[in-house]
Parts: structure tokens; C-alpha cells; sequence
């Protein structure tokens, strides 16, 4: 019995059972029976101004059990250009500041340069959230088979301040309990705002968030200011530490293993301004001075699709 299944997304059939599409009154609906749950998700527009989606989730018990369920939205939003990763290659995905308010249930990303606010936020309180890409991914894992939903280490859904990532995304976790056959409906709402302020009145209308059980402690809110570190994410067993270092004499940067504690891209520059960046990926690129305005080889096309890779060191070890 699969202990996460998708609903919606483009995921392997083979793999995962199909949902079923429909246009019904002016909604998309999408419903999937695993495990014993029917789910049928309705999309619709809050109204013809707005950039924003309302998603409806009716969960179906078909059993003669109670069930206790989760559900867990993950959202990456397009706040900017697709040209801008060519103008901040390595910063582009700081640009956008992470924030969980907790009255409204939500997750809001203010893009700094085209100041614009995405939102993901829930009707109900949710248990956890996440803002990182990395930490809901994993190493070597994709959507379909994420690490948070075997580690379930979502941060406490409590007031942050607003704080970069990388690689930022949104996702919540919502529990639901249902009894046998009992029906339970949630609510989403996805989207952007010009600005914080219609952000949330865009959730306020159309959600009317509930009141979480327990307001926050004085403790709580007192942390509500501290803006989250940015870590350095799950380190897996029997990593090398440190992974990295510099030998001879600063002229050669040794890393000793894939497994980094995240994808950080690793710098060596000389006296002259020749500067190369080396990923975990085993992609690389060049550049002499502005690594914007004087790039010597293109950036890695898992950034930028439309180039071609420009240097690559792979090594694979079929065993694992």
C-alpha cells in the first residue's frame, strides 16, 4: 500500500494510478480513487481580474475505517522573467523572499525584482510548511518520489520573517481525519498579487482562513521576527567531512564526494579576474571578471534550457 500517491500533475502512469480530467460548470475537476480515497480536486478562477486559482479537494472515505490523511500542495512560482536567471546565474533564485504568515494560513514569496507576491494558502491551519526545494526533493529524487514524504520534516507552521532560499517553492500539510465513509472538503488558494497587502486580502475573500485552536505563545511570536538560516539541508550517512577543500596552496579546490549537504555551487577565481564555478552536478562554467557581462562558457541547461552544456565531469557507479 503506497504511503503518498499524486492527484494532480503530469505523473508516471505506470507508476501511479490515473486521474480522471473534466470541464464541469465552469471548473476543472480532477478526481483519483487510491488507497481506499476517492479525491476530486476543482480548479476554478476567483474571478476574471484576479491572478489567482481557487482548488476545492472533497476527500471520500470509502472504507469501513477511519482514516487519517494529509494533504500536501507543491507549488513553484514563475515570478520573474525567464530571461533574468542570464542576468543573476548564481543569485537569481535569492531574489525571492519566503514568508509564512499564520492568520491567513499562507506561504508568500516576494519576488525583489519585480516586486510581485506568490501565495499559497489553505482555508484550514496547516500542520507544517516548506519554502526550499531542496528540502522537500531530496538528493536524486523527483516530485513523484519527494523525501518529505518519507521524512515528514516540515517546519511548525508559525510566523516567519521574510528570509531567502533556494531554489524557493511552497508547500503545506494539511490534516484531515475522516471516519468511515465521511467526506471532508479543504480549501487552496494559488496565485500572485501585485503587493503583500492584496495578497492577503485575496485570501481573506476567498477563503476566510479559520482561526487556528491555539493562539501562538509569547514565545512563539517572539521567534516570528527571526528570519530562518539558510542550512545546509539533510546530510546523508557516511559523508566525508569536510566534503571540500582547498589544496596546494589555494590553487585546487578537492571535493571529496557528490553527497554535499546541498547544491552549492563552489568558486575558484585568480589574480586576473578568470573565475570558474563547479556544481555538485558536475556541471561548470567560465567567466573573466562579471561573471554576468563576461561569461566564457554557457551555464548549465538544467538552468537555462536553451544552451548547451559547457563543461561536464560525470562518474557513475551502476551499483548505486
Amino acid at each position: 500500500t503506497p504511503r503518498a500517491w499524486p492527484i494532480i500533475g503530469n505523473f508516471p502512469r505506470a507508476r501511479f494510478e490515473a486521474s480522471h480530467l473534466a470541464r464541469e460548470d465552469g471548473a476543472l475537476t480532477v478526481a483519483n480513487t487510491t488507497n481506499g480515497i476517492r479525491t476530486t480536486v476543482a480548479i476554478r478562477l476567483v474571478d476574471q481580474e484576479s491572478a489567482a486559482e481557487l482548488w476545492t479537494v472533497t476527500l471520500d472515505n470509502l472504507t469501513e475505517t477511519s482514516r487519517e490523511v494529509a494533504v500536501v500542495p507543491y507549488l513553484e512560482w514563475v515570478l520573474a522573467r525567464g530571461l533574468d536567471d542570464r542576468f543573476h546565474t548564481q543569485y537569481a533564485r535569492l531574489f525571492s523572499e519566503m514568508e509564512y504568515v499564520s492568520h491567513a494560513h499562507a506561504i508568500l514569496a516576494w519576488q525583489k525584482s519585480t516586486k510581485t507576491v506568490g501565495l499559497l494558502a489553505a482555508d484550514v491551519a496547516p500542520a507544517g510548511f516548506l519554502t526550499s526545494r531542496m528540502d522537500f526533493i531530496g538528493r536524486a529524487r523527483s516530485i513523484w518520489k519527494p523525501r518529505i514524504l518519507e521524512t515528514l520534516h516540515f517546519a511548525a507552521a508559525r510566523d516567519t520573517a521574510a528570509h531567502p532560499t533556494f531554489d524557493p517553492i511552497g508547500s503545506l500539510t494539511v490534516h484531515a481525519s475522516l471516519g468511515p465513509k465521511v467526506s471532508r472538503t479543504l480549501r487552496f488558494l494559488i496565485g500572485s498579487a501585485a503587493n503583500k497587502a492584496l495578497a492577503l486580502e485575496l485570501i481573506a475573500q476567498h477563503l476566510k482562513p479559520q482561526a487556528p485552536a491555539h493562539a501562538p505563545s509569547g514565545a512563539a511570536r517572539e521567534t516570528a521576527h527571526r528570519a530562518p538560516r539558510i542550512g545546509h539541508g539533510e546530510i546523508p550517512p557516511g559523508t566525508p567531512q569536510p566534503y571540500a577543500e582547498y589544496i596546494d596552496q589555494g590553487k585546487k579546490l578537492l571535493v571529496h564526494t557528490p553527497y554535499t549537504p546541498r547544491p552549492f555551487d563552489h568558486a575558484m577565481s585568480n589574480a586576473v579576474g578568470h573565475s570558474v564555478m563547479v556544481t555538485n552536478r558536475g556541471l561548470h562554467t567560465s567567466c573573466n571578471g562579471n561573471s554576468q557581462q563576461n561569461r566564457l562558457t554557457p551555464d548549465w541547461p538544467d538552468t537555462v534550457t536553451r544552451e548547451v552544456p559547457s563543461e561536464a565531469i560525470y562518474l557513475y557507479d551502476p551499483e548505486r
